[in-house]
């Protein structure tokens, strides 16, 4: 017959105090990551508008030959910004989603 193995007493509280300790270095690891990206994104986009306006400006004072440049500029530009406002719209809601939980 086998006896079932009973987990050492002593040693449990260490590993689920190491185990909360690695996973809130993870979590804080992940944070500084998706905050990085969101940066990185927002830079992105506040380019491709500086891109566009400086496009504009030459197009204005007729220094611009092709036309379709400064379309496609915008036109990029113009779905960064969409797919930014999408991006917000969901970290909002995932927001609000996690505040409803009843703990």
């Amino acid at each position: 017959m086998t006896n079932p193995v009973s987990p050492l007493s002593g040693l449990s509280g260490a590993v689920s105090a190491a185990g909360n300790a690695a996973a809130k270095a993870d979590g804080v690891r992940l944070g500084r990551q998706f905050s990085d990206f969101l940066n990185e994104a927002m830079a992105k986009l506040a380019a491709d508008q500086q891109r566009v306006g400086e496009l504009q400006e030459q197009f204005a004072a007729g220094q611009l030959p092709d036309v379709h440049n400064l379309l496609i500029e915008a036109e990029k530009a113009a779905l960064n910004l969409e797919l930014t406002v999408h991006i917000r719209n969901k970290v909002i809601e995932a927001y609000q989603e996690i505040m409803r939980i009843q703990v």
